[in-house]
């Protein structure tokens, strides 16, 4: 990552720490998906958590910031449709991932763009899984019904820690900008 402006730093920074923090919970679903025995969640929280852990290569290599937030999107989005279409698809009880964290975490670490985008879709994807449930064609979950009352609470702790731990992330490197940016402002009316 490069310092050259300290805006574009504090983005990146923020990237990467909300990439380490989803990677860790995405970590903590992978033991979950291990103990319930959800093969394909095992499968998808593997790939989540490599593709999590690769942005931090990305911001390495000075790849472009909307590139690599985008591709971080991308991965949770993936990631939350393909969960939610082998746990029940419009009734899966994981929908509600995908309804508040992805938008929340664009619109955090993205553009509005972005937003539109993802949440574009997400609405899409909702459409499709809508359809199917009316021709009838939906997936039946393959998590066994036994865990649905031990996931649902379990997803909202996971949410409520997820969105906490990023919005306390957001604020410290709003901070550090704010920080900067006065630094800079002093240095420049010091010059004038």
């Amino acid at each position: 990552m490069l310092k050259s402006n300290a805006l574009d730093y504090q983005k990146a920074t923020l990237l990467l720490n909300v990439s380490w923090i989803t990677a860790g919970v995405t970590l903590f679903f992978f033991v979950f998906c291990v103990i319930i025995g959800f093969e394909r969640g095992i499968f998808l929280t593997l790939f989540e958590l490599t593709g999590f852990l690769f942005v931090s290569v990305l911001l390495r290599r000075k790849t472009s910031f909307t590139l690599a937030a985008n591709y971080f999107n991308g991965i949770g989005v993936f990631g939350a449709l393909y969960a939610v279409y082998y746990s029940g698809g419009l009734h899966s009880t994981l929908l509600f991932w995908v309804l508040t964290i992805v938008p929340s975490l664009t619109l955090l670490i993205a553009n509005r763009w972005s937003v539109v985008l993802w949440s574009t879709i997400i609405l899409l994807s909702l459409g499709f899984f809508m359809y199917l449930d009316v021709a009838g064609l939906t997936v039946e979950s393959e998590i066994g019904t036994q865990w649905t009352h031990v996931l649902i609470p379990v997803q909202s702790i996971g949410l409520s820690i997820t969105l906490f731990l990023i919005t306390l992330t957001y604020e410290k490197e709003k901070s550090k900008a704010a920080v900067v940016a006065t630094h800079e402002k002093n240095e420049l009316v010091q010059i004038v």
